[in-house]
């Protein structure tokens, strides 16, 4: 038998909340929460990864466009600033995250 850290009521082991006291059990899983913590490490990944493309996409676009259509001669060469700007936007965005996913590795391994 299982008993519930609230309240100490004996409950089945595989119970997901307590019935007297209705804490949630599911947490104090050890292997839910790294489950959990998983799921979030792959979920800030895809976000880094995405950010990665588009600041590539966005610096290349960017530059090319703003090389071709001169920056002085036309206003639209400004909006080849604005791209770059914009994916070096989005290039700190995914250092950001792949730092949060550093952190969240390091936490799991301890």
């Amino acid at each position: 038998m299982v008993y519930c850290h609230r309240c100490g009521k004996k409950i089945d082991e595989d119970e997901v909340f307590c019935p007297a006291c209705g804490r949630s059990l599911v947490g104090d899983d050890a292997e839910w929460q790294e489950f959990k913590l998983r799921e979030t490490i792959d979920r800030v990944q895809r976000r880094a990864d995405v950010y990665v493309a588009l600041a590539a996409v966005l610096i290349t676009v960017g530059v090319v466009g703003g090389g071709f259509l001169g920056v002085l001669s036309d206003p639209v060469g400004l909006f080849g600033i604005a791209l770059v700007c914009w994916g070096v936007g989005c290039a700190t965005s995914a250092k950001r995250h792949e730092l949060k996913v550093e952190s969240l590795r390091k936490w799991l391994g301890r």
